[in-house]
């Protein structure tokens, strides 16, 4: 119940569903990304565990300085345009990343960085979307059924992406996955709803006001 009623607000805010909808589909191609590195850095580049680990590292590193510089900047309007610009970042660095040769490791290491702090800047602006968008007796709910969409979304992805991995290749696998996220990102820019979003935020005072 809580569920239908968290859809029903969302549904009634089409720039919201559309945008939530759209990064719950980015969350299930990220999904197969971060589990399959392992599997590029030692079937693709040749690298021992080290160099498996160094590549989490990165990940992690980037991941934390994306989020650090989300809030020093504590961005309050163009919210929907910085969710599509990270979203064609990460597709743009796992396309890249695709297309590395064997001998390209230290290479592969940057896009990942580059890749993680853009991920930072994913859900983040959505939350506070929701928060000025969705009513507050409702928020909670709709909250929860984001909760819900990614939890599904990231288990699938990540089993969708180890069998399409193991037809095409791990290098292919990322380029495929790397394309659907630029299109994602392209599609949710065209779409007139969300940009909407960011024309309802510029109206607004912002928090420090």
């Amino acid at each position: 119940q809580s569920l239908k009623v968290g859809a029903s607000a969302l549904s009634a805010e089409r720039g919201l569903l559309v945008l939530t909808v759209g990064v719950s589909f980015g969350m299930l191609a990220y999904g197969p990304i971060d589990s399959l590195l392992p599997l590029m850095v030692s079937s693709h580049f040749g690298g021992d565990g080290f160099a498996a680990s160094l590549v989490a590292a990165i990940m992690g590193t980037g991941l934390l300085v994306g989020t650090l510089a989300l809030m020093a900047a504590n961005p309050q309007k163009k919210l929907a345009f910085i969710i599509v610009v990270a979203a064609f970042i990460v597709g743009a660095g796992a396309f890249v990343s695709g297309l590395i040769p064997p001998d390209g490791y230290w290479l592969f290491v940057a896009c990942v960085g580059v890749l993680a702090i853009a991920c930072a800047w994913f859900n983040a602006p959505l939350m506070t979307l929701l928060q000025k968008g969705i009513p507050e007796d409702k928020l909670g709910r709709v909250m929860g059924l984001f909760t819900a969409m990614n939890g599904l979304a990231i288990p699938i992805g990540t089993a969708l992406g180890g069998a399409i991995a193991e037809v095409t290749g791990t290098p292919m696998f990322f380029c495929i996955d790397g394309a659907f996220i630029i299109v994602l990102a392209v599609a949710l820019g065209l779409s007139k709803s969300v940009r909407a979003l960011d024309s309802k935020s510029s109206e607004q005072p912002s928090i420090d006001a």
